[in-house]
């Protein structure tokens, strides 16, 4: 009988295996390889049975009609399979589990793809020192007397979010924007872009007074000459570019009498959400998802960056204590999924890490966000 059936056996075990590892996870179990086994022997037996068996008499079947028949099969086959594959009504229908945590990854995608800025009253950012934003600084000044301000690149936008979105502190601005950070690119990796820290200086020497805090954060990957922190040791770790966030954030203290604070790293995943499997329970795939060298590599740059800053004064707080972080834990919180990237936070890390950031900061006596400065 298998001889018999070989064929219909070739063709059915492919897509038989194809469709239980996506519909399970690439790794069966004993159990769904059994379950494949008998699926695949059941449709080649029925294939062979009621298909290829009658398509062998020439009297019933026609060359012409065979043709037809098999084209007209392949369109339906085609459509149905489409109509699956991009209906997720169907899918969630069918795979209720796995669509609702494809959603939460294109959730956390969205926040990184379309990050949506906070805006409300005096709590406003911008990406750079315009007059548009100097106008609203000065109007609230007359309202609120002094701004935390918060500097850094992309994870400077993610940071005023965050605190935006959870103090009631009424005056919060930021002037950040995407790959700016106080230090120079390593080795020309990605073209300098003008950035705001110069300009910063200009602005602060008109308004320091109106300044109540200035806090800086960035990603500890940048500072390393290996930018996958899974793969890089500490030897990677540039002093020189760390050097200059200490330099740069020393002499804005300095200059302009600013308190400064730089708040930690984000350490990086080695897997984006809209990478993982959403097949596979997120917490079953955090193995190939979180990098301990790039915690352990994280945690050595806040040693670093703690033990120069202290020189100057210059408090440093750690994404991991500020944000009561840990990892792979906090991921997932109430459902959603924290990281929008594999490097920054989502919405809804913006809410928890927020509030964790300004508890952990009012605690411990670095900041009090009161309602007015």
């Amino acid at each position: 009988m298998v001889g018999l059936i070989s064929y219909s056996l070739y063709l059915w075990h492919q897509p038989v295996l194809a469709l239980m590892k996506k519909s399970y996870s690439i790794h069966l179990e004993p159990t769904q390889i059994f379950i494949s086994i008998i699926l695949t022997f059941s449709l080649s037996y029925l294939s062979w049975k009621y298909v290829e068996n009658p398509f062998r008499n020439k009297q019933k079947f026609s060359q012409n009609k065979i043709f037809k028949l098999s084209l007209a099969s392949i369109v339906t086959v085609s459509l149905c399979t489409l109509l699956l594959m991009q209906n997720l009504y169907i899918q969630k229908f069918i795979f209720p589990e796995k669509m609702a945590r494809f959603e939460k990854m294109l959730e956390a995608d969205e926040s990184h793809s379309n990050q949506v800025m906070f805006d409300d009253g005096c709590k406003f950012w911008s990406e750079k020192f315009n007059s548009r934003f100097v106008n609203r600084f000065e109007k609230c000044v007359e309202s609120h007397n002094k701004a935390i301000f918060i500097l850094g690149g992309s994870h400077g936008m993610d940071l005023y979010n965050a605190i935006a979105v959870s103090t009631p502190n009424p005056f919060i601005v930021s002037v950040s924007r995407g790959f700016c950070r106080a230090h120079k690119f390593i080795e020309d990796q990605i073209k300098e872009y003008n950035c705001q820290y110069e300009a910063f200086k200009s602005f602060s020497a008109k308004y320091s007074n109106n300044i109540s805090y200035v806090l800086y954060t960035q990603t500890p990957d940048r500072l390393f000459k290996v930018l996958s922190l899974d793969k890089a040791t500490t030897k990677d770790l540039s002093m020189t570019r760390l050097g200059e966030v200490v330099d740069y954030l020393a002499d804005i203290k300095e200059k302009y009498s600013l308190n400064v604070i730089m708040i930690g790293m984000l350490p990086p995943l080695i897997k984006k959400p809209i990478h993982w499997d959403y097949g596979q329970r997120f917490d079953e795939q955090f193995s190939g998802i979180v990098s301990e060298n790039s915690i352990n590599l994280t945690k050595f740059v806040d040693d670093v960056f703690t033990s120069k800053l202290k020189e100057f004064e210059i408090p440093y707080i750690s994404k991991f204590d500020a944000f009561s972080l840990e990892i792979p834990r906090d991921l997932i919180i109430e459902g959603s999924i924290t990281y929008s990237d594999n490097r920054h936070i989502s919405y809804k890390g913006e809410k928890v890490f927020g509030k964790r950031l300004i508890d952990n900061l009012t605690n411990q006596g670095y900041i009090q966000f009161n309602k007015s400065e």
